[in-house]
């Protein structure tokens, strides 16, 4: 391998960004700031790293979708039955069957 500067590395940063990223990307990256890595090889780390990162973020928006689908439908069923409930006071208050 080439050369990578060791020195003034916060390792604290690199591990978040290594939960943040996934392991391998984070390998990639680190790949990257390798001396020796050929054009070709970087611009494969790089098409293949932030293909990646577009399928995880699309994984996690449709896993927000379908968590914000289920809190609208269950406010549609609790708006459901609140108004049933509403309803029953009102046929019992003014004695309408």
């Amino acid at each position: 391998l080439g050369e990578i500067l060791y020195f003034n590395r916060n390792h604290d940063k690199e591990d978040a960004l290594a939960r943040m990223m996934g392991t391998k990307d984070f390998n990639r990256f680190v790949r990257l700031r390798d001396t020796d890595v050929a054009p070709a090889e970087r611009l494969e780390l790089i098409w293949k790293i932030n293909s990646n990162q577009i399928i995880r973020l699309r994984r996690e928006s449709r896993r927000e979708i379908r968590y914000l689908h289920s809190l609208y439908s269950e406010k549609a069923q609790i708006q459901k039955q609140f108004d049933i409930e509403k309803l029953k006071v009102f046929k019992n208050r003014f004695k309408i069957d």
